[in-house]
């Protein structure tokens, strides 16, 4: 052999690219098993219902009760009566869920966590369970936890007290953190029978932009613009979808790392 050049015997050489070849042939194989395996089996959502977010209750429940809709509420408490009658309600995260589904939602419950990583209460949760809300009903969920104003916490677990932005602390500097809303229920009847739900944040909405409906701003911090008692009505922040939430399923791992074994094994075979 001479210097710098070297001999590949044409046998070898063919039989090295159709080993080649069938390696990528199993590698294909695998990877589309796993891939098939894994790929959650879903229907089309369809919306049947929505909610909206705002800030400051006053006189917000004309504004979302449809014609024609009934209307009910956790109920409505005096916050803070030391600045009169007509601010009564300021510094109050509210929600509203309108079920136009045309069925009654059933087991309604809210989830809240504060997702802000530096945050006072971040990876906090806490659930609320909601009366049955009847089918053409608008139900405003008013956060009334307490402590509320001058608590100046930090307090764990009140994601849904009122003055949130206070709750764990009463200046700028302060980081109480905002927080996602995780909405489940089951719709009794009718052609969407069955789980429902929705998970949305001031963040990541269906507006599509920031809602700072808890008062807070977009990097969690109180005593911010968002504290300004406009008591602006906002659009639709969530819609209700068919289907039960989401939920990372383990075994999907576990057939990409059997496709990934496999592979391995088709590599060794050939290396035989």
């Amino acid at each position: 052999m001479t210097a710098g050049f070297f001999f590949v015997d044409p046998k070898q050489r063919d039989s090295g690219v159709h080993d080649m070849n069938k390696l990528a042939n199993w590698a294909t194989v695998f990877t589309m098993l796993a891939l098939v395996l894994t790929a959650p089996l879903t229907l089309s959502a369809e919306t049947v219902a929505t909610i909206n977010g705002v800030y400051d209750v006053n006189g917000h429940a004309s504004d979302f009760v449809p014609a024609g809709y009934s209307y009910a509420t956790n109920g409505v408490v005096v916050y803070q009566p030391y600045l009169g009658a007509s601010s009564a309600d300021w510094d109050t995260p509210s929600l509203f869920i309108i079920n136009s589904s045309g069925a009654a939602m059933t087991g309604v419950s809210l989830t809240a966590y504060a997702y802000q990583i530096g945050s006072t209460n971040y990876g906090d949760a806490a659930i609320k369970f909601l009366p049955d809300i009847a089918a053409n009903t608008v139900y405003q969920y008013v956060f009334n936890d307490t402590p509320g104003y001058a608590a100046c916490g930090p307090y764990p677990d009140v994601l849904f007290s009122y003055d949130y932005d206070d709750s764990l602390g009463c200046s700028a500097s302060d980081r109480p953190g905002n927080t996602e809303i995780t909405f489940r229920a089951t719709l009794a009847s009718g052609p969407f029978a069955g789980p429902i739900h929705s998970i949305f944040s001031p963040t990541t909405n269906f507006t599509g932009s920031f809602v700072g409906y808890e008062g807070l701003d977009e990097n969690g911090y109180a005593e911010s613009g968002w504290d300004a008692h406009s008591s602006t009505p906002g659009g639709t922040l969530a819609e209700i979808t068919t289907g039960a939430v989401p939920t990372p399923e383990p075994s999907s791992l576990a057939l990409v790392g059997a496709g990934l074994l496999g592979l391995a094994f088709a590599r060794r075979k050939n290396q035989k």
